[in-house]
This record gives structure tokens, C-alpha cells and sequence, in this order.
């Protein structure tokens, strides 16, 4: 019981104020090059309600944008705009986040609820990823992010990009150092060619047949997809 009462504590405290929406509209368009999204064909059907636009706030902010599938617990993708320095602002915002802190988006589940009604309801990991998947896992998954904060040059930026939702299982072998540093390779081309803002979109590829990362779980809430392969895609100039 005693376990229990902590974890609806942190969920409590760690709550995202994200804004889930039917369309990518004026909020969340500017993370996407030309204002539009990835047309993604199959997502429609057969089951629509499955997928959920996601526009990333933090601290009253939009951040950046995710596609997330209910079903798999993961994200689709997630899109976001790297910025020159000699057009950043600078917010005096803190730089530090807390990387074992994890947020959770209850409009996911309650798109019309309070916040603070929500805040120690169970139900919130029938459509996430909870910290304790990674946790538990026996394979090695570890959290992946697909929006790196290492991409985001503010405070609140780099602490957006902690949310469940912005999280996909990577393998450790694969998560760092292969990943990690094909992130930094696209972060040094960035900023070596880049002279205006650039678009990233990164995202997965599911299994045909979906694998999961416990498969032998008995989570009530169920398990998380895992990926068979990440990619990134990016246009700027």
C-alpha cells in the first residue's frame, strides 16, 4: 500500500498540462515545416480514436507537437523547431530538469477533465506508458526520447521534452551511445549549415505483428510497444 501512496504522490506533482486537440491547428503548426504535418496513411483506420494530437505545453508554452498511439502506449512521432542562435531569445529560464522526474498527459484519458481531478487516478496509464514499464522491464528497454533536449536551447524547452508521451523504448545497447550520438551528429549539422530555423520530425516504426517490452506482464494497465526502428527526418535551410 505503501508504494502505491508514493506513486500517486509523484503522479500528483507530475502532471503535464499538454493540450490535446482533433487537429494540429494554430498552436502547434509552427513545429511543422510549412505548417504541416506528415501525411501518414493508415492512421485512420481501423480504429481512428487510437491516435491523439498531442500540442507539448510547459509553462503556459508550446514546445512542440506528437502524434500518440493509445494502443501501443507510445508516440507516433514527434515534431519540433531547432532554432539559430542569432535568433534565439533569451528567457533567463532555469537549465536544469530532473532527469528521473517523468511527466504523464491525463487528457489523454479525460480530455475534458480537471487536472486536479485526475491527478490520482489509475485509469491514466490505460493509454500511457508508466514509469514502472521501463522499470520492470527484464529485456533492457530504457526511454527514448524522439524530441532530444538536447535539441532545445531554453530552460522550459529541455523540461517539456520529459513527458511520457515524447517516449518510445530504446534498447540500452541501442539508446546510448548509437542514438544518442546521431542526435548529436544532427545537433553539430544544425548548427554548422542551418541559418534559419529547421524541422525536425522523429518518429518509429512499428513491428507488423506488435512486440511489447514485458511481454509477460500482468500489469492491469497492459504493456508498451516497442519499435522496430526509429528514424528522423528534418528540412531547413
Amino acid at each position: 500500500m505503501s508504494s502505491l501512496l508514493i506513486t500517486l504522490c509523484l503522479i500528483s506533482v507530475w502532471l503535464a498540462c499538454a493540450k490535446v486537440v482533433d487537429e494540429f491547428g494554430p498552436d502547434c503548426a509552427e513545429f511543422f515545416y510549412n505548417g504541416k504535418e506528415p501525411d501518414l496513411l493508415d492512421l485512420n483506420k481501423p480504429n481512428p480514436e487510437r491516435f491523439r494530437k498531442i500540442c507539448q505545453q510547459y509553462q503556459n508554452r508550446f514546445h512542440f507537437a506528437t502524434l500518440y498511439d493509445t494502443v501501443r502506449r507510445t508516440p507516433v512521432y514527434s515534431a519540433y523547431r531547432w532554432r539559430p542562435k542569432s535568433q534565439r531569445v533569451t528567457t533567463g529560464e532555469p537549465h536544469h530538469c530532473r532527469s528521473d522526474v517523468w511527466m504523464y498527459e491525463p487528457k489523454l484519458t479525460y480530455p475534458k477533465g480537471n487536472a486536479d481531478e485526475m491527478q490520482e487516478d489509475r485509469k491514466l496509464f490505460d493509454t500511457q506508458a508508466m514509469d514502472d514499464d521501463y522499470k520492470d522491464s527484464t529485456r533492457g528497454y530504457t526511454r527514448g526520447h524522439l524530441n532530444p533536449n538536447s535539441h532545445q536551447w531554453d530552460g522550459f524547452s529541455q523540461c517539456s521534452t520529459f513527458t511520457m508521451t515524447n517516449i518510445v523504448p530504446q534498447h540500452k545497447k541501442s539508446n546510448s551511445p548509437p542514438w544518442s550520438d546521431h542526435e548529436n551528429k544532427i545537433l553539430k549539422r544544425l548548427e554548422q549549415y542551418c541559418k534559419s530555423d529547421a524541422y525536425i520530425v522523429t518518429g518509429v516504426m512499428p513491428y507488423i505483428n506488435d512486440k511489447w517490452i514485458n511481454p509477460d506482464c500482468s500489469n492491469p494497465h497492459g504493456t508498451t510497444g516497442r519499435p522496430e526502428a526509429p528514424s528522423s527526418g528534418l528540412c531547413g535551410s
